[in-house]
């Protein structure tokens, strides 16, 4: 009896706890989750984060990935305290290729490991949703160390005020420093896989001070220049902006045996 191969292709997506999805929710179950994953707030930190992982066996591919990288600052109805609750988050998508804050950068990370070496996920002390340590089998911000305050300033996760990154795991095979596949138009990319592996791609952020970056404000006229980026346009109407959403879509071709019928 023969077989023969064909293909089913397959996107791994980040996706994670959002909490100004926690009211009403992203699905009639009420789920606070959503595309791509929330950076925390404090500045001058390298947060690493699992943005999607696929166990690829003998025969599949990567053939593809998007990239995902927002920036916004959220705003209270009351202008005269634009930081008093409730907030509305004001949010943009960075789609220039390079484009970066003063004293901000992300980049993007796939490595691949032999499922051998693998291993098991260890559970952590603080670990939660969209929040995992060293390691996870679903988008997360990974840890190594985490501290949280008596009161956070905000609800999960984000509400942290001490943070170090663990180490990313396997060998590099793509670094991106600059946005090549905008969410909406993914690039081709082939990586085929000969035995088992973990491919993760990983997106490491450096967050931005608002307090301390420097700022360069721009006579109203200058909005409508040609050549001034979107982000730039935004960073001028939003002079608190921070990293908040990173992501990353990971398109996977998997070989599959089909079973013909015995004559």
């Amino acid at each position: 009896m023969a077989g023969r191969r064909d293909r089913n292709v397959t996107e791994a997506v980040s996706f994670g706890f959002d909490e100004f999805l926690q009211t009403f929710g992203s699905d009639p179950t009420l789920s606070p989750t959503s595309v791509g994953l929330r950076v925390p707030a404090l500045p001058g930190v390298w947060y690493v984060f699992l943005g999607a992982r696929a166990d690829l066996t003998d025969g599949d591919a990567v053939v593809g990935y998007r990239q995902l990288v927002t920036i916004a600052e959220p705003r209270g109805t009351n202008l005269e305290i634009p930081t008093q609750a409730p907030l509305v988050p004001f949010e943009r998508h960075v789609e220039a290729p390079q484009w970066h804050p003063p004293d901000g950068f992300v980049s993007w990370h796939l490595t691949t490991q032999p499922m051998p070496q693998a291993g098991k996920r260890r559970a952590g002390p603080f670990d939660q949703e969209s929040f995992a340590f060293e390691d996870s089998t679903t988008p997360a911000l990974l840890y190594e160390t985490a501290h949280f305050p008596a009161l956070p300033p905000a609800p999960g996760y984000l509400g942290l005020d001490g943070y170090s990154a663990p180490m990313m795991r396997g060998t590099s095979v793509l670094t991106l420093r600059d946005v090549r596949a905008p969410w909406h138009e993914p690039a081709p990319f082939r990586l085929t896989i000969d035995r088992p592996t973990a491919v993760r791609f990983y997106i490491a952020v450096f967050q931005t001070n608002p307090a301390t970056r420097t700022t360069i404000t721009l006579a109203p006229s200058g909005f409508a220049d040609e050549g001034l980026e979107a982000a730039d346009n935004f960073a001028q109407l939003m002079p608190l902006y921070q990293y908040w959403r990173v992501g990353v879509g990971l398109l996977i071709e998997r070989a599959r045996r089909r079973r013909k019928p015995c004559p």
